[in-house]
This record gives C-alpha cells, structure tokens and sequence, in this order.
C-alpha cells in the first residue's frame, strides 16, 4: 500500500497536469527532481538512458509534465525509510502560459527567425528559400496551410510562388491581378494582418468549398515597391495572432520580399553578361584572354578562327602556350618569334602592348596573315588577374602601305606626308592630352591634301558629332561646330566602308548641299575614325575647287593620319578608364575593416596604408616615407624584431606567404593592440618580388570566437575525465584477472589490454592538458612549491624519457646536487615535454640535457640534432593549438607524417615557466638542431604568490 506521501505526490502531479494540460506545462531537470524527490543525477541519467523522455531548447532539456507524471524512478519503488530526500509538490513548471507566448514561444519565434534568415544569407535557390519560408510560418504559427503569391505591376499578373500544405482554391498558379480581390486587398495593407471576416470581399466561394473563415495575409515589399503577398490560415479553424506574432510574420515577409528581389536582380544581371558575350562574340577583331595560370578564358569567333580552332566555343582548361602554338610566328623581317614572347604572354607578365604588327602563318591550311594586336593586364600592376588580347588583321592595310610607301619614294608630297605623320606619332606620345593631337591631325591633313578648310568631329554621349578641332583661313565663312546625328548619305557610306569617302557638290544630299554653299564648299572628302573598328567621329577636308579628285595615295595618307588621331583618342580613353579603376579599387581597399598595408621593392616603402590600418596605428603610415623595417611592431610576447627580420621585410625578400601570424602594434602613445596578420608577397609575371602586402585584424574581433572555444574544450575535458577514471580501473582489474590465469593462450589478450590501457592513458594526457589550457588562460595554475633536488628532477625527467627513447643516448651534464624550490611536478611535466619533442623530431643524434647554477637563477638547457625551428615560426611556437608546416619540426607543432598532438605542449609549458617567475626560449643550436633554454629563480616561490593548493585531476 502507498504512503501518504507518495499519495499526495501522485494527487499533486495528477492535479497539476489535469489543470495545466491545455498549457503544456514543463520541468527543467533540476524541478523534476525536486518534485519527484530525487537527486538531479538520477533525472539525468533517466533522460540519457531515454528512460525519461525530454526535448532540447537550446542547451536545456524540458520534461512534460505527462511524461514526468508516469515516470517511476527507484526512489518510489524503495521503502520509506530508504529515501534521503521527499517530494517537494510546490516545483513549479519551468515554463508557465505557454499559449500566452513566453520563453518556449520567444525561442520558437527566434528559430524561425534564424532559420529563414540563414537561408536568405546563403542564397538559396528562390523556390527552396520560400518553401522553408512557407514551413516556417506553418511551424511557428500554426498554420496548416500557407501560400506565397508574386505580383508583376506592370503586367498586372499574379503567380503562386510556394505553398504548405492543402490549396486555399483551385486558382491557376497565374491569374490577373485584378481578379484577385483579397490579394489586391492584401497588398494595400501596411503590415501583416489578420482578416477574421471575409464577407466583404465577396469569396463565397473560398469561404465554402475551401473552408476559409479567418485569413491572415502580409505585403512583400522592398523599398515601396509590391512584390506580393503571402496567406495563411488554419483550414476553417478560427484563429487569432498576437502582435509579437504579427511582428514575426512580417520580418519573415519582409525576408520573402528581399529574395524575390535579389532573384530579379540576379536574372538581370544574368541577362547582361549574355549581352557582352555576344558582342564579343560578334567583333572582327579576334579577341583572347587567359587567367593568371595561363589558361585560356575567352576566344572569339575571329580568333578561334585566326588560329585554326573552328567555330566551336572554346574548350575549357586549354592551356594558352598550347593554343598560339597551332600557328607560325615572324617579324616582318623574317625572324620567328617565340610564343611566350607574344602580347598575350607579355600582358600576362605585367606589360602593356599597343600596336604590335606581325606576320602569323596557320598550321592547318597555311595561310598567312598580318595583325596588329594590343595587349594588357587584367588586373592592378600589384595583383595581375589574367591578360587580354585584341588582334585586327591588317594585311590590307599592309599591302596599302606598302604601294604608298613606293609612290612616296616618287614623290617630293610623299616625304611631307610622312613627316606629317611622324609630327602627328610625336605629338601622341608628348601630350597626354588629346586636344593638341588633334589639332595638329587636321591642320596637317588640310594642308597636304590641299583642301581650304577643315574640321574634326567626335561623337558625344547624346550621339551628336562635336567639333574638336579646326582648320580655317581667316577669310573663310565659319564651319558648323555641331551635327545632328542624322547622318547624310555621303557621311554614312563613309561610316559604313570604313575608309575616306570622296563626294563633290552635285552629288551631295539637300541638307549637305545648303552646308557646302554657306561655307563656300564645292567638295569634301570625309575620312572616319575608328578605334576597334568602331567609328567615334570624322574628319572632313573641304574643297573650294570643283574640279579636285584625290589620287588613292591622298586617301591612304587621309586614313593613315585619321588612324594616328584614332589612336591618340584611343590611348586616352584607355588612360581615363585605368586612372578610374585604379581609383576604385583604393576605394574598395580604403573600406576594408582589415588594415591594408602595401610596400614596394626593394626599398620597402610604404606605399599604401587604408584607413582600418591607420585607425589601429593611431597616425598615418605614408606621408613620411616610412619603410616596412621602421613600421612599429613586435611579436606576440611584445619583443621587437631583429635587423630583418621583421614580416614585411623578410615577405620582400621573397619568403613564403603566412597567415594567422601573432603580433602587437604600437602606437604612438606607447600602448600595444594584438593583432592576427597575413604577409603574402606581390610577384610578377616573371616571378620577380615587386612588393608586399600585410593584412592586420585587431585580435579582440576574435576574442568571443576564442572564449566559446576555450569554454567547450573545458567542458569536453570535464566530462571524459570521469569516465576515463572509470574505465581505466576496469581494464585495470580485468588485466590482473587475465595475469593470474594460468591459460598460456591469454598472452595476446594481456597485450591487448596493454595496448588499451596505453591508449587510455595517452587519452587522460589529453583532457589533463586541455584541462591545463584552461587554467593556464586564466593564470590559476595549481602551483605547490617545496624544496627539491632540481639535479634529481632533471635526472628523473631523463630516466623516465629513455624508457620511450628505444635506444636513443640522452646525455645528462649537471653538477652532484641542487637545491631549489619550485613545483616539482610542473617542472617536471616541462622537462618531459621538451625531452619528448627532441626524441619524436630529432630521429638521429644524440641528445644532450645540461643544468647549472648562474646566480640566483638555474638555467636548463635541452638540445638535439634534428631539422631545427625556421625563423618565420619561432614567434609563433608558444602559441596555443600552433602547429608550425611540415619543415619546421618542433615539438607537437609539426604536421610531419603520423605525428601526434594538440599543439599544446610548449604553451602550457610557458604559462608554467611564467608562474614561476622565469622564461622559456628557443634558438639554433650551434651545428644544427634545436636548442629550448629555461631560466627559473632558485626559489621560484617568492616570484609567486602560494595560492590554496587545488587538487590535480588523476591521470587515467
């Protein structure tokens, strides 16, 4: 028979859930074992066992009060007298009114929150984000069906987007807009709403077959502009949303709206890049482009077809050596010309080329052509991205050339012309601005060709051809200084051919005629301006003479000089557009929240400093000159570099690139900020060292990031190291039982033991040492000075590391006795650290422990003969979870093969040295090793405060 106790327990419970049931009351673990009289363990191995069942919030587990009701723990089923605690009826639930929406509703609102904001973060495909946008409101809603409908004003149509569960009606998934009055309703509305009365929308219909009564609905919209709406209700089934639910669903609504509209953007942008392919495509001049690695990108119809690859889309992954080697190259002159010195290969090492002519021969059908090709980077000088390369065939104009170069040699006008050239070439490259070149382009051209006027229009913006220069004797009636565009039809069969265009006064249009008797003008002969065979304006010469005919060599000097002009204009657009991008790309680095630092070769001065790196230097970096020696930093324990030595200065000198490195800035009032850096050289095509760049982060950004992970690794090692103790004691037991038996069969079995019991050891090592990362974080290491014998340590440490070594000499050079006070297991701990680092990465040699007295301090010296430690990591080997590259072999911050370890070991070591008063330092040993000096007080007690002794966990 039931106690009175255990019956008025089981009435209380009864009573609170038959009271409680509609709310859904719940315990935390600590309640339950409160109201069942049990100690918070039992609880919990209940719930593990799964004996108990709980859901998680968080990090909390919660029990039904049902679920408690009906659990019968031992404490119930034992008698009276053997229970050491009672019920305690008044526990109240952990959560009270959950339908009122407290902490369970607060949480589930901010999962929801999360979830559809993570998957707007992550870009998920638009169906999939508003699919789990759908699930989301049905889950913390309540809804059993939602429905998610898109709006094009413009065409004034509406499209089903996504939906949960059962349909609202059996609308098509597009319909007008103004057929759906709810919706159009819905879109009016200024946030998320509940309708609980849809008569007055006139939906007999939805209300009826549907079972709609009470519908909630919310706008999408992105900055006032109507992307749609979204439904919910709960199939015929009343409902109503407090306004914290109605605040929920709208920040939901509002994420639906911001992925309709970046998915438009997308396509946008989609549609643009198609755009520019197919004008690449569809240019005369062949067009090549490749990566920084040398593979090729982009080849267009024409230079597929100027190498002989067809009129296939070029093939991923071609190497571009491997493409332009399909066809023979020469110099005019006769002399081939090796691939990799092609503009291509050039621009790819950092040069830019204009204008390069020569003569290239296909493999495949032997034909030979002449081009003309420009070439440049993609990119900045300080990071090349890729190169470009535009090629024109100018066989043509080779053979144009050429004939006008022999009628010059008959002709004095030949000599004047190419002088007029030349002063036009000269100009291009003495003035970096255009209106001089320009100007001497049309005087020359008027004057040679023997015209009495002359004028040279550029196509504006607008599309109406400006006028840029002029040629105009004083007696002569005023040129026109802008035209429509509305071209003539002498100007467009000039624009259309591409070349000058001859025309006297009866064969000029009517509006052309009126121009020509104004200006006096019985003939004119229009010469266009082409950069990338695109015409960007004109020049005209005019012709007082009726009777004037250009020969083909005026025409051919009239295009030569139109495209010197042509290139002039050319070279300085290009100038204009590199001067902007060099420009943005300062801007974009300027708003980076990482300080940027820049230095050129060989120097090292600073060049470029952003401004998150002057924020966390206090001052400017460039103005004075300042060289990455002088920049003010240290390493991680705030001791300055040597001459050198500093991470800017040895990432110019060509080392590797290094990232997370540990540093302190200075700043000017003589305070330090640790910071995490990355150095990467900036190299050239060439493979030549042109500067560095060094990436800093204020370390504090990352503090919260590192204190959860310190927090986890504490907890972890808290919770393996009583189960560790508990199976090491049973594999203990079992192992003397299997050694008493007299069975010779179990000998394999007593060194699998073995083997285990090892293992479980090495496993208590590890949680023993992240235990000791969270002490020594805190600088709480249970320290217990007392007077030792530091020679009889040592020697201790030494005997304990040859039964490990296999056969490795470990000598020992110390005086007969020395008496110190310090923590001898510490101590003791860092010896054996450092000796098992020499013996795991010093594989041959000898290893050498020497100790002696210097004053009131002992120094403890351990040296091998292995691979040594880098310079670039010893400012980094004491850092916690640092493991140095594969070269760099020390200790357990090595990944050489099969190597273990947390790279733990010399930072713990550190912090126990730092407690006692001394410090820890790793140089070159002299004739190759590693050499670890330790110094520490001879009585280390009075560099340290003796805290209570803490007891150190058990090693399993």
């Amino acid at each position: 028979m039931a106690s009175r106790v255990e019956l008025h327990e089981r009435e209380t419970i009864q009573e609170s859930i038959n009271g409680d049931e509609a709310r859904g009351d719940v315990y935390t673990m600590a309640e339950a074992a409160r109201l069942k009289g049990v100690s918070y363990h039992t609880v919990s191995r209940a719930v593990r066992g799964g004996k108990l069942p709980a859901r998680r919030l968080g990090r909390m587990a919660l029990i039904d009060a049902e679920q408690l009701r009906t659990w019968r723990p031992m404490r119930e089923r034992a008698p009276l007298k053997y229970r050491r605690r009672e019920p305690m009826p008044d526990a109240t639930p952990a959560l009270l009114d959950l339908a009122s929406g407290e902490r369970v509703a607060l949480a589930r609102q901010l999962s929801t929150l999360y979830e559809v904001i993570h998957g707007a973060a992550t870009e998920l495909p638009l169906a999939s984000f508003l699919e789990l946008l759908s699930d989301r409101l049905s889950a913390a809603l309540g809804f059993k069906r939602v429905a998610i409908w898109g709006v094009d004003l413009d065409r004034r149509i509406a499209t089903r987007l996504a939906t949960f569960g059962p349909l609202f009606s059996d609308l098509p998934d597009e319909m007008p807009l103004d057929e759906m009055r709810v919706l159009k309703r819905v879109l009016e509305l200024p946030e998320a709403r509940v309708f609980e009365n849809l008569a007055p929308f006139d939906v007999l219909e939805l209300v009826e077959r549907h079972k709609v009564t009470s519908l909630f609905g919310a706008p999408l919209r992105v900055g006032g502009r109507v992307l749609g709406a979204v439904f919910g209700d709960c199939v015929g089934e009343p409902f109503h949303l407090t306004p914290d639910q109605l605040s929920l669903a709208q920040v939901l609504a509002n994420q639906a709206a911001l992925a309709l509209e970046q998915a438009r953007l997308r396509a946008a942008e989609l549609s643009r890049a198609d755009q520019l392919a197919a004008v690449l495509e569809d240019l005369s001049e062949a067009v090549c482009a490749c990566d920084a690695a040398g593979q090729m990108t982009l080849a267009n119809a024409a230079g597929r077809a100027m190498v002989g690859l067809g009129e296939l889309p070029l093939a991923p992954g071609l190497d571009a050596l491997d493409v332009l080697s399909l066809i023979d190259r020469f110099e005019f002159s006769g002399e081939p010309i090796a691939v990799d010195e092609l503009p291509l290969f050039l621009a790819l090492r950092g040069e830019r080329v204009q204008g390069r002519e020569y003569l290239l021969r296909r493999s495949s059908d032997g034909v030979e052509i002449a081009v003309r090709v420009n070439a440049r980077p993609i990119g900045t000088d300080e990071r090349i991205q890729g190169a470009v390369a535009v090629a024109r065939d100018i066989t043509g104009e080779r053979l144009a050339a050429r004939r006008e170069g022999e009628r010059l040699a008959q002709h004095e006008s030949a000599a004047k012309r190419a002088r007029a050239i030349a002063d036009v070439a000269l100009a291009v490259n003495a003035h970096s601005d255009v209106n001089p070149v320009l100007q001497t382009v049309i005087d020359q051209m008027t004057e040679l060709l023997g015209g009495s006027s002359g004028a040279l229009f550029l196509r504006a913006d607008d599309g109406q051809l400006v006028s840029q220069a002029k040629y105009q004797p004083v007696s002569s009636p005023e040129t026109e200084r802008t035209i429509e565009p509305v071209f003539p039809p002498a100007r467009v069969a000039s624009f259309t051919q591409r070349e000058p265009f001859f025309y006297r006064y009866d064969d000029a249009a009517a509006p052309e005629r009126t121009s020509f008797n104004r200006s006096g003008v019985q003939a004119a002969l229009i010469v266009p301006l082409l950069v990338a065979n695109e015409v960007i304006g004109f020049a005209c010469v005019n012709y007082s003479d009726a009777e004037h005919k250009p020969t083909e060599e005026d025409l051919s000097f009239a295009a030569a000089l139109a495209g010197q002009c042509a290139v002039a204009i050319d070279k300085a657009r290009l100038q204009e557009r590199s001067d902007a991008a060099h420009r943005r790309l300062l801007a974009v680095v300027d708003q980076l929240p990482q300080g940027v630092i820049i230095a050129e070769a060989p120097e090292g001065e600073i060049v470029l400093a952003n401004r998150a790196a002057e924020r966390l230097w206090h001052g400017t970096l460039t103005d004075a000159g300042m060289t990455a020696s002088e920049l003010p930093i240290t390493d991680a324990m705030g001791e300055p570099f040597e001459a050198g030595a500093n991470p800017l200065e040895r990432t110019l000198l060509g080392a590797a690139p290094r990232f997370g490195e540990s540093l302190r800035v200075k700043r000017g009032d003589g305070s330090y900020v640790r910071v995490a850096a990355n150095h990467a050289p900036i190299i050239d095509g060439a493979g030549r060292v042109l500067g560095a760049v060094s990436m800093v982060q204020d370390a504090a950004q990352l503090s919260n990031l590192d204190q959860a992970k310190d927090e986890f690794l504490s907890v972890v090692a808290h919770e393996l190291r009583n189960p560790l103790t508990s199976l090491r004691g049973n594999l203990q037991l079992l192992e003397r039982r299997l050694r008493k038996s007299i069975d010779p069969r179990r000998g394999e079995e007593i060194e699998r033991f073995d083997a285990i019991l090892a293992q479980t050891d090495r496993m208590g090592d590890l949680v023993n040492r992240l235990l000791d990362v969270s002490r020594a974080d805190l600088d709480k290491f249970d320290l217990t000075f007392a007077s030792i014998d530091a020679v009889a340590l040592a020697r201790g440490a030494v005997e304990s590391a040859r039964g490990v070594a296999k056969g490795r000499s470990i000598e020992v050079e110390a005086p007969k006795g020395l008496a110190v006070v310090w923590d001898q297991v510490r101590i003791e701990q860092v010896l054996t650290n450092l000796l098992s680092n020499a013996i795991k990465y010093a594989p041959e040699g000898l290893i050498a422990l020497k100790i002696e007295s210097i004053s009131n301090q002992v120094r403890i010296q351990v040296r091998d003969h292995g691979p040594g430690v880098g310079d670039a990591f010893k400012t980094r080997l004491f850092e916690r979870y640092y493991r140095a590259p594969r070269e760099s072999a020390v200790g357990n911050l090595t990944e050489l093969g099969g190597t273990e370890g947390l790279g733990l070991g010399l930072y713990i070591s550190r912090k126990i040295v730092d407690g006692h008063g001394g410090h820890l330092r790793v140089t070159d040993a002299e004739g190759g090793g590693a050499l670890f000096t330790l110094k520490l007080p001879r009585d280390a007690s009075a560099h340290q405060p003796i805290s209570p002794v803490i007891a150190r966990p058990p090693v399993p």
